[in-house]
This record gives C-alpha cells, sequence and structure tokens, in this order.
C-alpha cells in the first residue's frame, strides 16, 4: 500500500482501487472464424465459410499454373473461392 500526504501534511494509506472485471476474454479472430456457423446458401442450404488464407493460396497456384502469366487475380480468388466451396459442400453431403 502506497503512503500519501494529506492537506495538513500528516501521511494516510492511499485507499485500495476496485477493479472492474471486463467480462469474458474475447476471442481471437482466427478462432471465431473457425468456429463460426453456416451461413444460408441460395438454394436454402448452409454453406460453408471458407478460410481466406485458403482462398489466397489456390488463387495463386491457379496463376503459377499458367505460367505466372496473364489471367485477372479478380477472376482466380473468385474461380478459387467457388472450387473451395464446391469441394467444402460435396465432402459434407
Amino acid at each position: 500500500m502506497t503512503n500519501v500526504a494529506t492537506a495538513t501534511g500528516s501521511t494516510a494509506a492511499a485507499p485500495k482501487r476496485r477493479v472492474r472485471s471486463a467480462g469474458p476474454a474475447k476471442s481471437s479472430k482466427k478462432q471465431a472464424s473457425a468456429e463460426a456457423p453456416l451461413v444460408s446458401g441460395q438454394d436454402g442450404l448452409p454453406e460453408p465459410r471458407i478460410d481466406t488464407e485458403e482462398i489466397a493460396r489456390l488463387a495463386y497456384f491457379l496463376w503459377e499454373s499458367r505460367g505466372r502469366q496473364g489471367g485477372d487475380p479478380a477472376e482466380d480468388w473468385i474461380r478459387a473461392e467457388r472450387e473451395l466451396r464446391e469441394r467444402a459442400i460435396s465432402g459434407k453431403r
């Protein structure tokens, strides 16, 4: 405990501070995305969430498979996302 000077010049013990609980600890984004629920697809069936790092890896692979020439990065991304989604869906049904 720390002593503090009062207006009269004497010292007194500083009061203890109360610390409020911030509530439950927040989970990291990576953990939250792993536990994220499925979203509804166009056909009303659940659609799995695909990790953006997986999409990026596959899109890069698609670009490499073309000899690292030409193409559109956005198209590679869309194709990679579609392929991963189809793989996930076909594996679950």
